[in-house]
């Protein structure tokens, strides 16, 4: 089927892709280039706040340390999912990561 052309509803063909008719009508143009038309949003790397790797890493190291329990209710539906004690805040527990890494700012 790949020489072959095939009539579609396009309003159908929109919809079961879930893509829009603008996007569509792009694709048909540059069909014949070499180098497809990529969607490059977000791509980019010029963000000057971004978060560095590091410090992700390091805030996962963090909460991968915190005590954390199985759920008694959902234990055989969820195996691998662990919940923190219901007595810690996001506040909390962004004071004690300050604390314990105050070179690091994440917010």
């Amino acid at each position: 089927m790949k020489d072959e052309s095939a009539k579609v509803c396009e309003s159908m063909f929109l919809a079961m892709h879930g893509i829009k008719r603008d996007r569509l009508r792009k694709k048909i143009l540059n069909f014949d280039k070499v180098d497809d038309v990529r969607d490059y949003r977000g791509k980019h790397c010029n963000r000057p706040n971004r978060i560095k790797n590091e410090n992700i890493a390091q805030v996962h190291t963090f909460l991968d340390n915190l005590p954390t329990y199985e759920s008694h209710y959902s234990r055989s539906q969820n195996r691998y999912r662990k919940y923190l004690s219901s007595h810690l805040t996001i506040a909390m527990l962004h004071r004690d990561y300050q604390q314990k890494y105050p070179d690091n700012t994440v917010s």
